[in-house]
């Protein structure tokens, strides 16, 4: 009876990701950059949640707006705060439009070894919905295996008026046509 106490007891100890072919990441990181005439500005937000089946080949990501930081970008941290006041408010406009989402699939699942150590390019299909505007996108990632730890890579341009996000016309023709997206995960 001890034996089979202490197997029950350890059993949510025992890792199940060998077994299976759905992964989870809490705690994958959000990226974005914008290249300004005087300097560059970023984002960064580490609370992201990525979810990936490689069963079926259904990839979800979901990240809370209000989450990205913008430390180090300007010397004053007053400036940070201006920045980040800015973002949520006027352009993500994050009481209304909360969080940024992805809903997709691989579909280049048949030649991908999620279980074989290696790395292997993906391609993401699915839709992108970004301040209240959701659009069909296609994406390139990239998956490394290395043992038990699986980690997803992707980098791709979101344009802002696309999703309706107000850049004034004196500043959107400078730098704010494109913004450069990097979402890391590990699973």
């Amino acid at each position: 009876m001890n034996i089979l106490r202490t197997f029950l007891w350890l059993l949510p100890a025992i890792p199940l990701t060998g077994f299976s072919q759905h992964y989870t990441s809490g705690k994958a990181a959000v990226s974005f950059t914008v290249s300004a005439p005087a300097r560059e500005i970023s984002g960064t937000n580490g609370h992201a949640f990525v979810e990936a089946d490689f069963s079926t080949g259904k990839v979800k990501a979901r990240v809370v707006v209000d989450s990205f930081s913008f430390r180090n970008n300007f010397t004053a941290e007053k400036m940070n705060a201006v920045i980040r006041q800015r973002f949520r408010e006027y352009y993500m406009e994050s009481t209304r439009y909360p969080l940024i989402t992805f809903e997709g699939k691989i579909t280049n699942l048949e030649t991908v070894a999620y279980k074989k150590n290696g790395t292997y390019p993906l391609v993401l299909s699915g839709y992108l919905a970004v301040h209240g505007v959701r659009r069909q996108v296609t994406v390139a990632a990239t998956l490394a295996v290395d043992g038990a730890s699986r980690s997803i890579v992707s980098d791709f341009v979101v344009v802002p008026k696309d999703y309706k996000i107000r850049v004034p016309d004196y500043i959107g023709y400078m730098y704010f046509g494109k913004v450069n997206i990097r979402i890391a995960a590990g699973l």
